[in-house]
Protein backbone atom coordinates (compact mmCIF):
# COMPACT_ATOMS: atom_id res chain seq x y z
CA UNK A 1 0.00 0.00 0.00
CA UNK A 2 1.28 3.00 -0.91
CA UNK A 3 2.45 5.96 1.72
CA UNK A 4 -0.27 8.91 1.88
CA UNK A 5 1.94 11.80 0.87
CA UNK A 6 3.29 9.42 -2.38
CA UNK A 7 0.26 8.37 -2.92
CA UNK A 8 -0.91 12.08 -2.86
CA UNK A 9 1.86 13.60 -5.09
CA UNK A 10 0.89 10.70 -7.71
CA UNK A 11 -2.83 11.32 -7.54
CA UNK A 12 -2.43 15.20 -8.08
CA UNK A 13 0.06 14.49 -10.94
CA UNK A 14 -2.67 12.24 -12.49
CA UNK A 15 -5.64 14.51 -12.27
CA UNK A 16 -4.76 17.75 -14.91
CA UNK A 17 -3.79 14.65 -17.06
CA UNK A 18 -7.35 14.01 -17.37
CA UNK A 19 -8.44 17.17 -18.93
CA UNK A 20 -5.20 18.04 -21.12
CA UNK A 21 -4.04 17.44 -24.40
CA UNK A 22 -5.14 14.17 -26.13
CA UNK A 23 -1.64 12.52 -25.36
CA UNK A 24 -2.04 13.38 -21.65
CA UNK A 25 -5.71 11.93 -21.46
CA UNK A 26 -4.57 9.03 -23.14
CA UNK A 27 -1.44 8.71 -20.51
CA UNK A 28 -4.00 9.38 -17.45
CA UNK A 29 -6.43 6.51 -18.95
CA UNK A 30 -2.99 3.84 -18.87
CA UNK A 31 -2.13 5.63 -15.31
CA UNK A 32 -5.59 5.17 -13.95
CA UNK A 33 -4.81 3.07 -10.83
CA UNK A 34 -3.79 5.43 -9.00
CA UNK A 35 -7.34 7.23 -9.28
CA UNK A 36 -8.48 3.70 -8.51
CA UNK A 37 -6.66 3.43 -5.19
CA UNK A 38 -7.50 7.11 -3.84
CA UNK A 39 -11.27 6.27 -4.44
CA UNK A 40 -11.05 3.36 -2.92
CA UNK A 41 -9.05 4.43 0.01
CA UNK A 42 -11.18 7.04 0.80
CA UNK A 43 -14.37 5.10 0.30
CA UNK A 44 -13.19 2.16 2.36
CA UNK A 45 -10.38 2.20 4.56
CA UNK A 46 -10.95 2.87 8.34
CA UNK A 47 -9.38 5.90 8.69
CA UNK A 48 -8.50 7.93 5.08
CA UNK A 49 -7.85 11.45 6.46
CA UNK A 50 -3.84 10.92 6.30
CA UNK A 51 -4.27 10.72 2.53
CA UNK A 52 -7.03 13.29 2.64
CA UNK A 53 -5.16 15.63 4.92
CA UNK A 54 -1.49 14.68 2.76
CA UNK A 55 -4.24 15.88 -0.89
CA UNK A 56 -5.37 18.75 0.80
CA UNK A 57 -1.78 20.63 1.86
CA UNK A 58 -0.02 19.27 -1.68
CA UNK A 59 -3.06 20.96 -3.63
CA UNK A 60 -3.45 24.20 -1.42
CA UNK A 61 0.82 24.41 -1.53
CA UNK A 62 0.56 23.54 -5.28
CA UNK A 63 -1.53 27.52 -5.51
CA UNK A 64 -3.20 25.78 -8.98
CA UNK A 65 -6.68 26.90 -8.47
CA UNK A 66 -8.12 24.68 -10.77
CA UNK A 67 -6.28 21.48 -8.86
CA UNK A 68 -7.99 22.93 -5.50
CA UNK A 69 -11.52 22.76 -7.21
CA UNK A 70 -11.01 19.41 -8.97
CA UNK A 71 -9.97 17.98 -5.42
CA UNK A 72 -13.15 19.50 -3.29
CA UNK A 73 -15.12 19.06 -5.66
CA UNK A 74 -14.24 15.04 -6.53
CA UNK A 75 -12.62 13.18 -3.88
CA UNK A 76 -13.35 15.38 -0.81
CA UNK A 77 -17.49 15.87 -1.78
CA UNK A 78 -16.85 11.89 -1.61
CA UNK A 79 -15.81 11.58 1.66
CA UNK A 80 -18.24 14.32 2.97
CA UNK A 81 -21.07 12.64 1.33
CA UNK A 82 -20.15 9.13 0.63
CA UNK A 83 -19.01 8.65 4.54
CA UNK A 84 -21.06 10.37 7.29
CA UNK A 85 -18.45 8.73 9.67
CA UNK A 86 -15.90 11.43 8.45
CA UNK A 87 -17.98 14.50 8.29
CA UNK A 88 -17.31 15.64 11.99
CA UNK A 89 -13.89 15.19 11.47
CA UNK A 90 -13.61 17.10 8.35
CA UNK A 91 -15.58 20.06 9.47
CA UNK A 92 -13.07 19.69 12.67
CA UNK A 93 -10.29 20.26 10.12
CA UNK A 94 -11.96 23.12 8.66
CA UNK A 95 -12.32 25.04 11.52
CA UNK A 96 -8.51 24.50 12.45
CA UNK A 97 -7.02 24.65 8.99
CA UNK A 98 -8.06 26.85 6.16
CA UNK A 99 -6.84 24.95 3.51
CA UNK A 100 -9.36 22.58 4.44
CA UNK A 101 -12.17 24.87 4.19
CA UNK A 102 -10.85 26.02 0.77
CA UNK A 103 -10.45 22.99 -0.34
CA UNK A 104 -14.03 22.15 0.75
CA UNK A 105 -16.00 25.12 -0.86
CA UNK A 106 -15.71 23.40 -4.20
CA UNK A 107 -17.68 20.74 -2.52
CA UNK A 108 -20.99 20.38 -3.71
CA UNK A 109 -24.49 19.09 -1.79
CA UNK A 110 -27.99 19.30 -2.25
CA UNK A 111 -29.91 21.29 0.40
CA UNK A 112 -31.22 17.91 2.24
CA UNK A 113 -27.96 16.65 2.56
CA UNK A 114 -26.51 19.67 3.95
CA UNK A 115 -28.82 20.20 6.51
CA UNK A 116 -27.25 16.93 8.30
CA UNK A 117 -23.92 17.88 7.97
CA UNK A 118 -21.64 19.52 11.21
CA UNK A 119 -20.94 23.29 11.26
CA UNK A 120 -18.91 24.78 9.38
CA UNK A 121 -19.56 22.56 6.52
CA UNK A 122 -22.99 23.63 5.28
CA UNK A 123 -21.62 27.33 5.57
CA UNK A 124 -18.42 26.15 2.64
CA UNK A 125 -20.20 23.99 0.13
CA UNK A 126 -21.95 24.76 -2.47
CA UNK A 127 -25.71 24.22 -1.69
CA UNK A 128 -27.69 23.15 -4.67
CA UNK A 129 -31.41 24.40 -3.84
CA UNK A 130 -34.41 22.30 -5.11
Amino acid sequence: MSHPEDLARRYLGWLPLTEGTRAERLRAEAEVGVSVEVWSRVEHDADPLPLLDALVAQAAASEDERLVTRLGAGIVEEAILGRPDLAGRIAARCRAEPTWSEVVRAAWVDERQARDLPAPLPALVTVLKG
